[in-house]
């Protein structure tokens, strides 16, 4: 429901072409609690995700090149 509000939101249609970070910042907290703390922890899951993802790949990376001395 939340998220239909802000669709329909005319101030927020406006901020549309800001970048996701700059957008979630004019997104009011009280009024959008729930779509907040979803957005945060999804941010926060794809922050986590690449940090996972970046670290395996220079470990695999490394064993490569060991496996290939």
């Amino acid at each position: 429901m939340e998220l239909c509000d802000v669709q329909a939101d005319s101030f927020m249609q406006g901020k549309r072409h800001l970048d996701s970070e700059e957008f979630w910042q004019l997104v009011s907290e009280e009024k959008y609690l729930k779509l907040n703390y979803f957005a945060l922890h999804f941010c926060l899951l794809m922050g986590r995700t690449y940090v996972c993802e970046s670290a395996f790949s220079i470990v695999n990376h490394k064993v490569e090149d060991a496996k290939s001395t």
